[in-house]
């Protein structure tokens, strides 16, 4: 190998500068590279992010179009109870409500309404077994898609200690349950409840009406999501049941079991 010391000046100086621009031309594509990546990372945050408020505003949607849906016709009973509107609506008048509101929206499992007692009209004795009424007459009609996917009417039962009853009685505030899975046309389905306190006089709690929504058409919108040909979304509730993801081992499973 020839040593630099044995070269005359002008070799010295050639191979001193080609090192120096071997160097400088090194620094120089590190530095890009740098910069490629941050901008790469600058890109995927902005995507995420834009993403993630896209399908937030995707689930907000789904769940806002029924609450105030229920909001309305909670504030309206509430009213037609407390006397300051002068209506008087029948039991039969408030079935053909729920049915149709039930029929207009196919992501919906069921409409209800369940109602303290002799809150509504006072006249539940009268009523008691009656088609939607359980023993003590109590309004309690419960529309829903049965296995065949029709519409059929049954009475609420278990409601007086259920939470999706008793705490809007108490509480006075909407609830949305955690997803629960329901067997709707003999399938399994995420199903969700939304409910809302229905006041009556003197501020009391009348009753409550609700609406069971299909998850499962919700998450099924996350599902087709890809992002950079194989990233993905993922679904969770607010306690961390896992609703929508495309990895069949997560499936069914809750936040902390998916990070194991």
């Amino acid at each position: 190998m020839i040593k630099i010391k044995n070269m005359n000046l002008a070799v010295r100086l050639s191979v001193l500068i080609s090192l120096v621009a071997l160097f400088c031309i090194a620094g120089l594509v590190f530095i890009v590279r740098s910069q490629m990546i941050t901008l790469s990372q600058q890109n995927a945050t902005e995507i995420a992010h834009e993403t993630t408020l896209h399908y937030s505003s995707v689930v907000h949607e789904a769940f806002e179009k029924p609450f105030s849906q229920a909001r309305a016709l909670s504030t309206t009973l509430g009213s037609i109870i407390r006397g300051s509107t002068q209506h008087n609506l029948s039991r039969k008048r408030l079935n053909d409500i729920l049915k149709e509101w039930l029929i207009v929206n196919p992501d919906l499992l069921a409409t209800y309404v369940a109602f303290e007692p002799n809150a509504l009209d006072g006249r539940d004795l009268i009523y008691a077994d009656t088609k939607g009424h359980d023993s003590s007459g109590r309004f309690v009609p419960y529309w829903h898609r049965n296995d065949s996917g029709k519409i059929d009417l049954l009475p609420l039962t278990g409601y007086e200690t259920a939470s999706w009853y008793v705490d809007p009685i108490k509480n006075q505030r909407e609830l949305l349950s955690e997803p629960f899975y329901y067997s709707v046309a003999g399938k399994e389905q995420l199903v969700t409840s939304l409910v809302v306190p229905i006041i009556g006089e003197n501020g009391q709690s009348a009753g409550i009406i609700g609406v069971d929504i299909l998850v499962s058409n919700l998450a099924e919108k996350f599902n087709g999501v890809t992002l950079y040909e194989s990233g993905f979304l993922n679904l969770f509730s607010k306690d961390g049941v896992l609703i929508a993801t495309k990895i069949r081992t997560f499936k069914d499973k809750s936040l902390p079991t998916c990070r194991s």
